[in-house]
């Protein structure tokens, strides 16, 4: 057999096969006709004629439907279909398309200013301009929204005095408020502890207040939000002598947490040793029922070295819709430095999914020890610094669970600019300060960006991408970022990198075998760079590994096993870090 004469003719049979393809296509799809009179037949018909082709017949009136709304909406109120034919072979279709009207004029009406300032209302815009149908629906929505978040839930909308000449359509807005309405009261149900002075505050229900009926639709994502209340039953409110009372059915759930952390690391010291290091942390939520919050950590992050924090969240500060927020850190390196930070937040949230942040930050720094630099002749990368930082945040949010969350993005950035003052040490040459400016002003940025993406019932595509960055002539190492760990850069030690700038990228695939429950398997890749007088440092460093999340009645079970590499370090079983925890849930 001849195989190269084979392959030819079955090269030029694929051929013939592609261009008798749409001959054959043709013959086989019906002819579609449309014909238009009473009017100018406009370009958006045309688009049509190739969906008509079908041969079912009540896809094809699906299409007539569908293409009358497009024309009406476009101005053509009067559109319709006179006559229609069609086989297996021809479709023709007889259209009736009239005048296209134009708004002569849409009054007012009884619509106070400050609503139609509001809704974006201007009477220019409804004077010979093309009629939409849906720019009018949408208008007359807007007003009755504006009306049920202002105390006015039950009222109407319509368009009144409508007139019809060749061209154009007059009209005027009417509008039927119906009782003023005010908030009586928020009544809870159920078996939770919490207040009702701290939910209606929370929740922004306030007795007295202007009834709202967005906030009662946004309650439920509100609630969610908290992480420690299950709203058992949909909201609903009752009204009765111009007052509106509103119901919640909840239960507590378990939200305080104790939370310890095993980890295994080889030790740099004492080769072929393994260093034990270890993590403690109390979380109490809604504490008394009033939505307080308290935490306390405490960290071994490596030999000699350790981090404590403390926060306290307060929410409705003097009965208001901020929220206060304080903390302390307590950094320990080795016998090098120690760090100490105390600030405070205040914090405002204008929707459900946004928070705004004004912050000020106390920081110090301070050597432990100056034995090692006292014979330098220039200043080393450690110094004594005091900080006062003033920033502002935002921060945005629309995950679909906050403890488990499958799609949706959450975004944050920041900005602070600080007071900074270096302060000579007694134990260094008080000449290596001499070309130094003692204060100055310090900037320091930081953002993330963060998505969680479905790609099917189980499996879910996490990807994050954070940077910071701090700006001053005169940096040291103990004030920079701290990259590494289970947050940040897994596959190193905790606060293994000094950087004063960085980019983290984190991907993560995970698949969920329950709904609060998942394998994953991540990779994490970074750029960190610093400058000083006396040293500097630009890599890549990047982390392998995988990992288990399971929920259990009780708590959390984490175990992540990971592999880091950078310049000084390849990738290498040997070199690998083991996490294991378990947070405990009261």
């Amino acid at each position: 057999m001849n195989l190269p004469l084979v392959g030819k003719c079955l090269r030029i049979l694929g051929v013939l096969h592609c261009m008798l393809m749409p001959v054959m296509w043709a013959q086989d799809m019906p002819d579609v006709s449309i014909e238009v009179w009473g009017g100018e037949r406009p370009k958006s018909i045309d688009r049509y004629t190739r969906r008509l082709q079908a041969k079912d017949s009540i896809q094809r009136i699906a299409v007539i439907k569908q293409m009358l709304s497009e024309l009406r909406e476009e101005g053509y109120l009067l559109a319709s279909i006179e006559d229609l034919k069609g086989d297996s072979n021809h479709v023709e279709v007889n259209l009736y398309l009239g005048n296209k009207y134009q708004w002569a004029n849409l009054d007012a009406g009884n619509v106070d200013e400050i609503v139609l300032s509001k809704v974006g209302y201007r009477e220019r815009l409804y004077r010979s301009r093309p009629f939409k149908y849906r720019e009018v629906n949408h208008l007359m929505e807007e007003i009755l929204s504006f009306s049920e978040d202002n105390g006015y839930p039950f009222a109407m909308v319509k368009l009144d005095s409508v007139g019809l000449s060749d061209h154009g359509i007059s009209a005027s807005l009417n509008l039927e408020k119906g009782p003023y309405i005010t908030f009586d009261s928020l009544e809870i149900t159920g078996t939770t502890k919490t207040k009702q002075k701290y939910l209606s505050q929370y929740l922004r229900i306030i007795p007295h207040k202007a009834y709202n009926q967005q906030r009662v639709s946004h309650s439920i994502k509100r609630i969610e939000k908290l992480g420690y209340l299950d709203l058992l039953n949909s909201p609903y409110a009752t009204f009765q002598n111009s007052q509106g009372k509103v119901y919640f059915e909840l239960e507590d759930i378990k939200a305080n947490q104790f939370d310890f952390l095993l980890g295994f690391f080889p030790n740099e010291s004492a080769k072929g040793n393994l260093l034990l290091t270890g993590k403690f942390d109390l979380s109490l939520k809604n504490l008394f029922g009033s939505g307080k919050d308290f935490g306390i950590n405490w960290e071994k992050i490596r030999e000699e070295t350790s981090q404590f924090n403390l926060n306290y969240f307060h929410p409705n500060l003097f009965r208001s819709s901020i929220d206060f927020s304080m903390r302390f850190n307590l950094l320990r390196q080795d016998s090098t430095y120690i760090n100490r930070n105390f600030g405070f937040d205040l914090i405002y949230e204008p929707g459900i999914k946004h928070r705004l942040k004004l912050s000020t930050d106390f920081e110090s720094t301070n050597l432990l020890s100056t034995k090692q630099f006292q014979d330098l002749t220039v200043l080393p990368d450690f110094a004594d610094v005091d900080i006062t930082y003033y920033g502002i945040g935002y921060q945005y949010s629309d995950l679909d669970n906050q403890i488990a969350p499958k799609k949706g993005w959450h975004a944050g950035i920041s900005s602070e600019i600080g007071d900074k003052r270096i302060n000579k040490n007694s134990g260094l040459n008080p000449e290596l300060f001499d070309s130094l400016d003692l204060r100055n002003i310090q900037w320091r940025f930081e953002s993330h960006l963060q998505r969680h993406t479905k790609l099917g019932q189980v499996w879910v595509l996490f990807t994050g991408l954070s940077a910071g960055l701090i700006e001053n002539e005169n940096l040291f190492l103990n004030e920079m970022f701290r990259v590494g760990g289970l947050n940040s850069l897994r596959g190193f030690s905790q606060n293994f990198f000094f950087a004063s700038e960085y980019v983290l990228s984190n991907l993560e695939l995970r698949l969920f075998f329950e709904s609060n429950s998942h394998l994953f398997v991540f990779y994490d890749q970074s750029f960190l760079r610093f400058e000083l007088e006396n040293s500097e440092f630009e890599d890549y460093p990047l982390g392998v590994g995988m990992g288990l999340r399971l929920q259990l009645p009780q708590g959390v079970f984490n175990l992540v096993y990971g592999l880091g590499k950078y310049e000084d370090q390849p990738l290498s079983f040997n070199l690998s870090k083991i996490h294991f925890g378990y947070v405990s849930k009261f």
